[in-house]
């Protein structure tokens, strides 16, 4: 398996704004770059897992577990959400 694309797992820090009377995300504290392979994955993995159809659904697949803290994932320029991750290594993701 080639790990030819690379993800990048994004933490951020965020606060309360009382003027705004809603919680306000802040820049990025940490974001990790880590290589992986792109899959995207079929419509009956995709019910499966997500439990509908879910345009633009990816499985990225890592050569070791990442175990560190992240809010979402960076990958091809575009923000994805992890709604499923097997053994720290297996990445579902769904587009933000």
């Amino acid at each position: 398996m080639r790990y030819n694309e690379r993800i990048i797992f994004v933490k951020t820090s965020s606060h309360y704004d009382a003027n705004l009377g809603k919680k306000v995300e802040d820049i990025p504290v940490t974001s990790i770059n880590v290589p992986c392979n792109v899959n995207s994955l079929g419509i009956k993995a995709t019910i499966e897992i997500f439990g509908k159809s879910v345009k633009n659904a990816l499985v990225a697949r890592l050569q070791y577990p990442y175990i560190g803290e992240y809010d979402y994932v960076l990958l091809r320029d575009k923000k994805y959400k992890v709604s499923l991750s097997r053994r720290n290594k297996d990445f579902y993701l769904e587009e933000v």
